[in-house]
C-alpha cells in the first residue's frame, strides 16, 4: 500500500540533500513506539540482510533553489508519496497524522493538509518511473577495506542485483522464497539521468528515468510497494506505474 501525503508549509528551507529531514519525519510519525524502535533498531531479516520495508519519493510542488547557499526553498505546497508492503505500519502513520496535523521538519512547522491511498494491483509487467532514484551497487574487497561501486542500467550486474535484492525482501517480510523468481529491468526510454546524493555524508548514486519491469508477480508487487533497489529507507528506489504492459 502507498500513501500520498500532502504538506501545506511557508517557504519552508531545506538543504538539496534532504533525504534524512524527510526520514526523520516519517519516524515521528509512526504512532508506536515499540513498532518505531523495531523499525529503526531491527528490521526485516534475511540471512545477512536486513530491510525497514518503505520507500518514499522526493518532495514535490513550487520551490526556488539558491547556488550558494545549496538549499531548496518550497513556497506553500508539498507533496510525496510513501510506500510499504506493510500495512500496519501505514496504520500507525495515518492514526498519527489523523490525531495530530502540525509537526516539525528542520525546525519549520509544516502542517497535514490530505492524505490518499492506494494499493498496487497484481501485473507481470509495467512501465514504471522513478519518483526517487535506483540505487544498486556492489561490495569490492580491496586490501582490508571494502569499496562501493555502484551500478548504471548499462552495466550487466544491474539486473541480477536488484533481482536478488527483491528476493531477499520478500523472503524477509513473508518468511518464505517466491515461487517464482524471474524479474527484469530496463530502460523503456533513453533518457535516464545520474543522480548524486548525500545522505549524511554518505555519497549515493542513482538513476532517475522510466523503465520497463516484468517477471513474478509477487517481486513486481514487493518492489512497488518497499522500493527498487537499495537504500530504499533513505528515500531510493520508489516508482510510479504509467502503464501495464502485459
Amino acid at each position: 500500500m502507498r500513501l500520498f501525503i500532502k504538506l501545506s508549509v511557508d517557504n519552508l528551507s531545506l538543504p538539496v540533500h534532504y533525504n534524512h529531514y524527510q526520514q526523520a519525519l516519517i519516524y515521528n510519525w509512526i504512532n508506536d513506539e515499540y513498532y518505531q524502535s523495531f523499525l529503526h533498531d531491527v528490521g526485516f531479516k534475511a540471512d545477512k540482510s536486513t530491510f525497514k520495508m518503505f520507500t518514499f519519493s522526493k518532495f514535490f510542488g513550487n520551490y526556488n533553489y539558491n547556488q550558494d547557499t545549496k538549499k531548496i526553498t518550497f513556497m506553500d505546497k508539498i507533496w510525496f508519496t510513501l510506500s510499504s508492503p506493510n500495512d500496519k505500519f501505514l496504520e500507525y502513520i495515518i492514526d498519527k497524522i489523523l490525531f495530530t496535523k502540525k509537526y516539525f521538519l528542520n525546525r519549520q512547522e509544516v502542517q497535514v493538509e490530505d492524505i490518499k491511498y492506494s494499493k498496487f494491483l497484481p501485473s507481470k509487467g509495467l512501465e514504471v518511473e522513478t519518483k526517487s532514484p535506483i540505487t544498486a551497487h556492489v561490495s569490492l574487497k580491496d586490501n582490508d577495506k571494502t569499496k562501493t561501486r555502484y551500478l548504471s542500467p548499462a552495466d550487466i550486474e544491474f539486473n541480477e542485483i536488484i533481482r536478488s535484492n527483491l528476493i531477499r525482501k520478500f523472503e524477509a517480510f513473508y518468511g518464505y522464497e517466491p515461487q517464482d523468481d524471474n524479474f527484469t529491468i530496463k530502460p523503456s526510454d533513453g533518457h535516464l539521468k545520474m543522480t548524486i546524493s548525500n545522505y549524511k555524508g554518505f555519497i549515493i548514486k542513482g538513476w532517475e528515468g522510466k523503465f520497463y519491469i516484468s517477471g513474478s508477480p509477487d517481486l513486481l508487487k514487493i518492489g512497488y510497494d518497499a522500493g527498487l533497489g537499495a537504500r530504499n529507507s533513505m528515500g531510493f528506489g520508489l516508482v510510479e506505474k504509467i502503464r501495464n504492459f502485459r
